[in-house]
C-alpha cells in the first residue's frame, strides 16, 4: 500500500485513518505474485465530515407535487444514538425516527397528514444536539 501516511497495512487489508486535513486521497495497493508479476490498482477515498456540513431545513411542502414533499438532512453522520423527534404546538409528538436517513412525509404517527403550519423538532446525534422549527406549507400552486 502506498502511501504509508494514515494506513495500517496487513498483507491482505489496509486501514485507512485520515488524520491529515485532506478531504481526498488516492491509495495504490500493488500485489506481486510468486512469479514476479505485479499488478497494482487505485482507490479514492473521499472524506465528508459528515455533521459539520448538515443542513438543517426550516420548511418543507409535502403537497404531492414532487417538490420538497419529505423532509429530511443531508450529511449526517451514522450513529446509533440518534433521534429525530417532532412536536405539535401541544407538545405531543407527531414524528419521531431512529434512523439519521428519515424522511418525513408530513404525516403523524397514525399515517395522518399534519395540519399547515409550525413544528418543533429536537434533534439528538451523537456528535450534535439541536432544536428548532419546521413550517410545513401544503399549499398547491
Amino acid at each position: 500500500w502506498s502511501p504509508l501516511t494514515d494506513i495500517s497495512a496487513t498483507d491482505s487489508l489496509a486501514i485507512v485513518s485520515l488524520n491529515n486535513n485532506a478531504s481526498a486521497s488516492y491509495y495504490y495497493c500493488t500485489v506481486t505474485n510468486a512469479q514476479g508479476c505485479k499488478a497494482t490498482d487505485s482507490v479514492l477515498v473521499l472524506l465528508f465530515p459528515c455533521d459539520t456540513k448538515s443542513i438543517i431545513p426550516s420548511v418543507f411542502t409535502p403537497n404531492g407535487d414532487n417538490l420538497n414533499d419529505t423532509y429530511y438532512i443531508n450529511y449526517l453522520c451514522a450513529t446509533r444514538d440518534f433521534r429525530f423527534t417532532v412536536f405539535n404546538r401541544w407538545g405531543e409528538i407527531v414524528y419521531e425516527s431512529n434512523d439519521p436517513y428519515f424522511h418525513w412525509d408530513g404525516k403523524n404517527k397514525r399515517g395522518n397528514d399534519v395540519s399547515e403550519g409550525t413544528y418543533y423538532y429536537i434533534m439528538h446525534a451523537s456528535r450534535r444536539d439541536s432544536n428548532g422549527f419546521i413550517e410545513i406549507i401544503r399549499q398547491k400552486k
